[in-house]
């Protein structure tokens, strides 16, 4: 249900469901955290998103999954903080594959970050060489990027 609301647009109701399911006992798992993360991420909650991660391990003692931290990561690049999204994957105890640098890489497009757009690209294609999406988005960038160089 909380992911529904933020598929919806509808991130604080979302986040209002989530903590009235708290305070009635629910215990919190890793998959409904990864639906309140991704609720944050998509309805632009930035703030609300890093203190959920933060109650996660606080108020619930959670170890955060690599799908928890590449959320999380989404949730900093869609606020246009892509040097902090890509400091916490490159220091989480897992290796990030490609749907980590992936999201990343599309959030530097959305933001004009063409130089650290370039960095995750490499990453992605170290992560993912099989992947024909990565070299149609990598070619998108640097079309896009001529672009805007060029006016």
């Amino acid at each position: 249900m909380v992911a529904a609301y933020g598929y919806n647009g509808q991130g604080k109701a979302g986040l209002m469901v989530f903590h009235r399911m708290v305070m009635e006992g629910v215990e919190p798992d890793d998959i409904l955290y990864i639906c309140v993360l991704c609720l944050c991420g998509h309805a632009g909650l930035y703030k609300d998103g890093l203190e959920e991660y933060l109650s996660l391990q606080g108020d619930f003692g959670m170890v955060p999954t690599m799908e928890h931290f590449v959320c999380v990561a989404d949730l900093l690049g869609r606020a246009g903080h892509t040097s902090q999204a890509q400091e916490l994957l490159e220091s989480m105890p897992f290796d990030a594959d490609g749907t980590a640098w992936k999201l990343l890489l599309t959030n530097c497009k959305l933001h004009g970050d063409f130089g650290r757009a370039e960095i995750f690209g490499e990453k992605l294609l170290k992560a993912s060489p099989q992947a024909s999406a990565t070299y149609v988005l990598l070619s998108h960038l640097y079309r896009e990027r001529n672009l805007k160089s060029s006016s």
